[in-house]
């Protein structure tokens, strides 16, 4: 026998607002992940925006300069980003 209680209406109307607004954030987040996920195929995906400063305080991207994701320059990266301890 079961001892669970019936809703009452306010109850099952909640349950019924946050399973939308679930479903809602799940398409917005999913819509969200998609179109990143195609930026980044397409090449249009901003992966480094100046002004960025290695970790001894040099400006290693100036601001206004955009890196895509298939500049070649970001492969040769020799430095760790400010806020990063170590050396490069």
């Amino acid at each position: 026998m079961s001892t669970a209680r019936k809703r009452t209406a306010a109850e099952a109307e909640r349950v019924r607002q946050v399973n939308l607004l679930a479903r809602l954030w799940q398409s917005a987040a999913m819509a969200d992940a998609l179109w990143h996920g195609w930026t980044a195929v397409d090449g249009s995906f901003a992966v480094w925006t100046g002004p960025v400063k290695d970790n001894t305080g040099k400006v290693v991207i100036p601001k206004g300069k955009v890196f895509k994701q298939t500049d070649m320059e970001l492969e040769s990266m020799n430095y760790l980003i400010e806020g990063v301890i170590g050396k490069a």
